[in-house]
Formats: C-alpha cells, sequence, structure tokens
C-alpha cells in the first residue's frame, strides 16, 4: 500500500467512527419514563410504537417538565406525582 491509499483508509475510518459516535450519543440521550407501579420504561415510544426522541428529563414523580414536548408520546401510566407540567405538550399522547 502507498501513501495515498494508506492516507484514504484512514480518513474512511475516521468517518466511520465519527459516525458511529453520533449515532450512539443520539441513542443515549434518549428520557426514560417511571410507571405507577415503579418499572423504567426506557426509551420512551410514540404511541405508533416507534421510538420517540424526546431528550428532556426523565418523566418521574417531581421532574419539572415545564414546557415538556410530548405531544403523541406512549406514556400511560407514567408517575407524574408533583411534577411540574405547565406548558408540557401532551396533545395525541397516551398518558392514562
Amino acid at each position: 500500500m502507498n501513501a495515498m491509499q494508506v492516507s484514504n483508509v484512514v480518513r474512511c475510518l475516521s468517518s466511520v467512527v465519527f459516525l458511529v459516535t453520533c449515532i450512539t450519543s443520539t441513542l443515549t440521550e434518549a428520557a426514560s419514563y417511571q410507571k405507577t407501579v415503579g418499572t423504567i420504561v426506557d426509551p420512551i415510544l410514540a404511541v405508533n410504537d416507534g421510538p420517540y426522541f424526546y431528550s428532556g428529563p426523565d418523566i418521574q414523580p417531581e421532574a419539572d417538565l415545564t414546557g415538556a414536548h410530548l405531544r403523541d408520546a406512549d406514556v400511560r401510566h407514567a408517575n407524574l406525582t408533583d411534577a411540574l407540567l405547565a406548558y408540557a405538550d401532551l396533545a395525541g399522547s397516551h398518558h392514562l
């Protein structure tokens, strides 16, 4: 292998590492929620059973969810005891 080929391989591998890092860091930012029975649902799903991309604070008792955008999130039986929900958007979500 000449120097140009080695350079291209290193550049390609660097790109792959960068993309994998971006994808995994995005997935680890997803929030979870605590059910009223105490179990944790991680990650939150959308009402259509796909992943729900919400990276705000975890949904749990006493959480500050002010302005949280949870439209169409499936957070059934979420324990929202004493949670702050001012301006939170729960339209279309399953939350009972």
